[in-house]
């Protein structure tokens, strides 16, 4: 008994020599200066992006942390798989992460065994950087089940970063969304796995302001997930209409490799999620560079990071291979509709919804491939109202078996060709800085403007989702003989104008916060205008629009007034008009009726050149008058 309790005694001492040596070694060589080890503590400046506890082995979160977490996380690497534990609320938070997979999903779940949680298995890509210089011996003897199986079942050799674009009628999504795409063993995208990180909430479910209040102050925790490509094509293709791009990394699949590592060591993480900083893309930033050493994509980024941004980034840190484009269910209905006549339109409309057998387009007299353009049609339309829930799951089964069973007898024909836009890295950029000629009061001003971002229905649509907008912390300012004076402040503007046709019913709206000058008299009132309405197709070039606009607003105290807004906005290549007539009733009787109307000319990616007219009329009291602005834009 003595002989054991003595070779226990000496095993303990010479762990804890050995432990004790690399951490020696480490300080020595300022191995926790290391960039590498700073990216995957998500560490930047004085501390770490990260703030959930169960990810660090040291307790404070400051300047030291690397020093320490390294110290920490040696001495976790030795210690004995017996003793490891997971956390009661750690525990809890993997098993609620278990009932987020879809049920038919194959992916292997997390696991609950204690020698899962051990150091080593939790962070191996911490172990590979560490073991490079360190070249660790005698280690524990662990069974890292978990992370093996989901490596083997994902089998990562290329990553591809997948650029939605925005939702129409979502304005959480109005920036788009970024998500990394692990390609493995099979040729086919769909069954690769996509690693996605959001905000733990339903955007659509939630009231419009308190959404953006709490996603723009820290209010809701953002997260990892691991699921299958098609889950994702069929949420953002499928339900919510969204264009999406493929932009293929060149990354070795070794480097790979090492970001499916990184990504496992954040994959429980509760984090903070803001909407302008620690977001969707910022977050995929971190696993892209824990692969690659070379890169720095977080250094364009200051004050705030929104996807297009982050393509952009990459671009420019020669990551992105090319560009691929799968057109959403929307464009794809689009593209049947303009290679067919509305007869045969209304047609396909009938047989999808049931009210017409497919059949009878065997017997039309037109030729086979407006037949089987037709019957294609149908079964696009068939699934769109399935999806949307307009058709009960045993119509739509049966609904589809027959027209798929009479579009089979028309044999092979080709592919409809959807347009390909033009693609978003041909856009400007977000920020934007504005110096203009300002003519008022028969006079000229000189005039500034600056935006934070990140587009409005003025910009060029090159690169954009047309009827969409979202600005936040715009200021326009002028110089008179008084001095510097404000033309507009806007906090938060948000537009979508989604077209309604004879397929789909899509809802406008807007809303708007700041000051402006548009009211009874020349001086900057603080507002909030909400409005709702809907927009239609200008022959493929454009839409108009009607919005009934509420408006509240300060002036001598609050006041109300409503609106009727008319506009239209067309555009070709780098041209752009867009006119808008606000007929705007106070509740006083006093009458306005607006007008505002911008060209903007593209002159090359980020410079454009723009004028604007304003002119705001009054049934009484007030005196008309009108504003000319013309001037350069310039995007950064």
């Amino acid at each position: 008994m003595r002989i054991l309790l003595l070779f226990i005694f000496c095993k303990i001492l010479s762990a804890d020599s050995l432990t004790q040596h690399y951490i020696d070694r480490a300080l020595e060589t300022k191995l926790y200066e290391n960039k590498h080890w700073h990216t995957l503590l998500h560490f930047r400046g004085r501390k770490s992006d990260i703030d959930d506890k169960y990810f660090f082995y040291s307790k404070v979160n400051d300047k030291s942390l690397p020093k320490n977490e390294m110290i920490a996380t040696i001495k976790a690497f030795y210690e004995n798989p017996d003793e490891v534990s997971i956390p009661k609320d750690l525990r809890d938070r993997i098993a609620i992460s278990n009932t987020r997979y879809d049920k038919d999903s194959k992916l292997p779940k997390a696991s609950l065994r204690n020698e899962d949680y051990h150091a080593i298995c939790r962070f191996p890509a911490r172990f590979e950087f560490l073991d490079k210089y360190l070249k660790f011996e005698n280690l524990p003897k662990v069974e890292c089940k978990e992370y093996n199986d989901m490596l083997n079942y994902v089998q990562p050799r290329k990553a591809i970063v997948v650029f939605p674009s925005a939702y129409i009628n979502s304005p959480a999504s109005s920036f788009g969304h970024t998500f990394i795409l692990l390609q493995g063993k099979y040729k086919n995208k769909l069954l690769s796995f996509a690693i996605n990180y959001a905000a733990d909430v339903n955007s659509h479910n939630e009231n419009l302001l308190k959404f953006t209040m709490r996603g723009l102050f820290g209010g809701y925790t953002g997260r990892y997930s691991i699921l299958p490509y098609y889950e994702k094509i069929k949420e953002y293709r499928d339900v919510e209409n969204r264009d999406i791009w493929e932009f293929p990394l060149n990354l070795s699949e070794e480097e790979v490799k090492r970001l499916f590592a990184h990504l496992w060591e954040v994959r429980n993480n509760e984090d903070r999620y803001l909407f302008l900083t620690k977001n969707c893309s910022y977050n995929i930033l971190w696993l892209i560079e824990a692969a690659r050493d070379d890169v720095n994509i977080r250094k364009y980024f200051i004050y705030h990071v929104n996807p297009p941004e982050t393509i952009f980034a990459m671009q420019r840190e020669n990551l992105i291979e090319s560009q691929i484009y799968r057109p959403s269910k929307r464009n794809l209905i689009y593209a049947y509709k303009d290679n067919l006549s509305l007869k045969l339109i209304n047609k396909a409309k009938k047989i999808s919804k049931g009210k017409l057998d497919s059949n009878a387009i065997l017997n039309e007299d037109i030729s086979l491939e407006q037949k089987q353009k037709t019957l294609e049609l149908s079964q696009e339309l068939t699934e769109y109202y399935a999806i949307k829930g307009k058709m009960d799951k045993q119509t739509y089964i049966d609904t589809a078996h027959n027209i798929a069973k009479s579009r089979s007898q028309l044999g092979r024909g080709s592919e409809i060709k959807v347009p390909t836009p033009t693609p978003m890295l041909n856009g400007n950029q977000a920020a934007r800085i504005s110096a203009f000629d300002l003519f008022k009061n028969n006079k000229h001003h000189v005039g500034f403007e600056f935006r934070l971002l990140h587009h409005d229905i003025t910009d060029s649509d090159i690169g954009y989702l047309r009827g969409v907008g979202i600005e936040f912390l715009k200021a326009r300012f002028y110089i008179d003989d008084k001095g510097l004076q404000l033309d507009e402040g806007k906090i938060l503007g948000l537009e979508s104008y989604g077209i309604t046709d004879s397929v789909f019913k899509s809802i406008s709206f807007r809303f708007n916060m700041g000051f402006d000058r548009s009211f009874l008299v020349d001086l900057p009132n603080y507002y909030i205008r909400l409005g709702g309405g809907f927009s239609f197709n200008l022959f493929n070039r454009g839409y108009v629009y009607y919005m009934l606009e509420p408006v509240f607003f300060v002036d001598n105290g609050g006041r109300f007034s409503l609106s009727n807004v008319f506009g239209v906005n067309i555009g070709r290549k780098k041209l752009k008009l867009s006119i808008e007539y606000s007929n705007r009733i106070y509740f006083n009787a006093i009458n306005s009726n607006i007008i505002n109307a911008t060209f903007h000319i593209n002159v090359v990616r980020n410079l454009a050149l723009f004028i604007n007219y304003r002119h705001y009329f009054y049934n009484q009291t007030y005196n008309d008058r009108y504003v000319i602005t013309a001037g350069v834009r310039t995007y950064f």
